[in-house]
């Protein structure tokens, strides 16, 4: 394994413990009525949700069992959550079993996102969500 796919691997497992700390913590706040440390620099700046608020909000809806709730909040959260439960596994199964199955998707995506026909829609998204975050007053 090169120094480059090594580096993509770290910070793979490292967002992946970063996030289940993160949501562990928020919903160890809320299942004990605390306030949440939940806060965004975006929107404490300007007032607006960025395009991703409500993630947090979303994925914790899925710990509890809520799809439904965790789609109306933000649609973002189950494509996170879904590569909170993957990602971080699936980075160390690759590095366990010497392998770059994980390494290889990731630049096909990366390839794959360069490209307008791709990467406007991807953008066209990412606005919706956004707008749809304003609308709801995230």
């Amino acid at each position: 394994m090169n120094p480059g796919m090594r580096q993509v691997y770290f910070y793979l497992i490292l967002l992946g413990v970063a996030g289940y700390l993160w949501i562990g913590w928020v919903y160890f706040n809320i299942e004990s009525n605390r306030e949440p440390l939940v806060g965004c620099l975006i929107k404490s700046v300007t007032g607006l949700p960025c395009p991703s608020c409500g993630t947090t909000r979303s994925v914790i809806h899925l710990v509890s069992g809520d799809f439904i709730g965790s789609l109306k909040t933000s649609p973002l959260g189950v494509i996170s959550f879904t590569a909170l439960l993957f990602v971080p596994f699936w980075a160390l199964w690759d590095i366990s079993m010497g392998q770059i199955g994980l390494f290889r998707l990731y630049r096909k995506a990366e390839i794959l996102l360069r490209k307008p026909v791709v990467f406007i829609p991807f953008i066209a998204l990412m606005l919706l969500n956004w707008v749809w975050g304003i609308s709801k007053g995230l």
